[in-house]
């Protein structure tokens, strides 16, 4: 099958989730991202899809997780961390996040002298990831937001359900890219350290 140019604008994708949640409480959709301005659950549709993207990415997915990411010295000594940072971690388990700041635990210290590598977690635009984890974040947002908005046992056990398989589709397509195996994987680094072999 030969690609094919969509003339699909990418900034409709955050439109198309907020309107996913605002028209399971029965709100009529929005036409524009301006519009949301005007109508409360439009606001509050898109607070509770940055809430969950943010929750969902936290997990680490191939698409916002690079691994030996090189962050430099400012000329203070000090090593800034970005806000778009969800989680980081070094490989002997020393460097964390304090007030947007790597920090040694075992120096104790702010202060480094050469860059340091680590495996950084990221918040990713909504509109930048892949279709099955915009589908996920979605249907777990929308599950939040009825819940919050109406409780309606009926439509957030229906939900609950779709959740539950955009989950298994968006790690099935994760798998695809991160060729996950026993020994990188956080079922088979579990199995190992169990004493699995």
């Amino acid at each position: 099958m030969a690609y094919q140019e969509f003339e699909d604008d990418s900034s409709k994708l955050l439109l198309d989730a907020i309107n996913v949640l605002i028209q399971l409480i029965g709100e009529p959709p929005i036409d524009s991202t301006e519009d949301y301005n005007e109508i409360l659950e439009a606001q509050i549709a898109l607070q509770v899809i940055n809430e969950t993207k943010k929750e969902i990415l936290a997990d680490g997915w191939d698409i916002n997780t690079d691994k030996g990411y090189v962050f430099p010295v400012g000329t203070d000594g000090k090593i800034p961390v970005p806000f778009n940072v969800l989680s980081l971690s070094s490989t002997d388990g020393d460097l964390v996040i304090r007030s947007w700041q790597l920090y040694s635990k075992k120096k104790q210290s702010y202060i480094f002298e050469d860059a340091q590598k680590v495996n950084v977690i990221w918040d990713v635009p909504f509109n930048e990831i892949t279709h099955s984890l915009r589908n996920y974040i979605t249907v777990a947002a929308a599950r939040k937001f009825q819940a919050r908005q109406v409780m309606d046992k009926l439509v957030y056990s229906y939900s609950e359900a779709d959740e539950g398989r955009a989950r298994i589709i968006a790690k099935r397509e994760d798998g695809r890219t991160s060729k996950p195996n026993m020994y990188n994987s956080t079922y088979g680094q579990n199995y190992l350290v169990s004493g699995g072999i």
